[in-house]
C-alpha cells in the first residue's frame, strides 16, 4: 500500500480542483515496453493507470531508469511497443491535433533553451499573470532579471528553468530531481509557486524523481517503484520471491 504523508497548512498540498471538460482524468500505460540500448527493459508489457491528483515520486534501484520513465511520460522517449494514453487518446501521435506541451510541462537536468535570453525575456514567453504574482521579486531575482541566463550560476539557472516550467500551468508536471543543487529558500519558494498554480487549476498530476535527502519533508507525496521491468506501489514487492513446493 502507498502510505499517505500528512503535512500541515504551511506545507504544500495538492489541491482537488473542479473537473473541466478538457481536464485529464486518466493517464494509462497501454501495453508499454520501454527499453534503452544496452540495458534491461525499464518497462516490460505494462498495463497501468497512473495515480492522479497527487504527487508521485518515482524510485528504482537504478535511478537512471526512473529518469527514463519520466522522459517517456513527458514524450521525450519513444517506447518500443505500446502507447501512453491521456483520456484514451495518444497525445504524442503525429496525427493528433493536441500540443502535448499544453498538457504536460517538464524539467530535466539536460534541458536546453536559448541561454542568451534574459530571465525576464524567458518568463515573458509564458501566459503567466505577473501583475497578480511578481515571480521575479518573490524569488528575489530583481538583480538578475536583465541578466542573460548563460551568465547566471548553475543554481540560479536551474531555479529559472523550474519556474519557467510551471508558469503556463499545465495539468501534468514532470520533474527530474527538482530540489538537487538549489537552496532550501529557492525550493520552498518553488513549492509555493506550485501551490499557487494548483489554485489556478493546473499542476494536478505531478511525477518526479528525488535524490535530495530532506527536501521532500515539505511535500505530501506517494511513491511508485520500478524494478525488473515492472511497476510496484509497494517498495518490497519488487524484491519478494515466491517459493513453490
Amino acid at each position: 500500500l502507498i502510505l499517505s504523508r500528512s503535512v500541515d497548512m504551511a506545507k504544500i498540498s495538492l489541491i482537488q480542483n473542479e473537473k473541466t471538460e478538457n481536464s485529464i482524468e486518466q493517464i494509462k500505460l497501454d501495453n508499454v515496453t520501454l527499453k534503452m540500448f544496452g540495458r534491461d527493459a525499464i518497462l516490460q508489457s505494462i498495463e497501468l493507470s497512473l495515480p492522479l491528483d497527487e504527487t508521485v515520486v518515482i524510485e528504482s534501484s537504478n535511478p537512471q531508469n526512473a529518469v527514463y520513465f519520466l522522459q517517456f511520460l513527458a514524450g521525450r522517449l519513444v517506447c518500443e511497443s505500446g502507447q501512453i494514453l491521456c483520456n484514451g487518446e495518444n497525445i504524442f501521435s503525429s496525427d493528433n491535433d493536441i500540443n502535448p506541451q499544453d498538457i504536460i510541462a517538464s524539467f530535466f537536468e539536460n534541458y536546453f533553451c536559448d541561454k542568451n535570453l534574459t530571465v525576464e525575456a524567458l518568463f515573458r514567453q509564458t501566459n503567466f499573470d505577473f501583475e497578480n504574482y511578481d515571480v521575479i521579486s518573490y524569488f528575489e531575482m530583481d538583480n538578475y532579471k536583465k541578466t542573460k541566463i548563460k551568465d547566471l550560476s548553475y543554481e540560479v539557472q536551474k531555479v529559472v528553468f523550474l519556474i519557467y516550467t510551471v508558469l503556463n500551468c499545465a495539468e501534468v508536471l514532470v520533474l527530474e530531481d527538482p530540489a538537487m543543487g538549489i537552496s532550501e529558500f529557492y525550493w520552498l519558494q518553488f513549492l509555493d509557486l506550485m501551490q499557487y498554480q494548483q489554485r489556478q487549476g493546473g499542476l494536478r498530476h505531478i511525477y518526479l524523481t528525488n535524490n535530495h535527502p530532506t527536501a521532500m519533508r515539505h511535500l505530501a507525496y506517494n511513491k511508485l517503484f520500478l524494478e525488473d521491468g515492472l511497476v510496484y506501489f509497494d517498495e518490497n514487492a519488487g524484491y519478494k520471491k515466491a517459493s513453490h513446493f
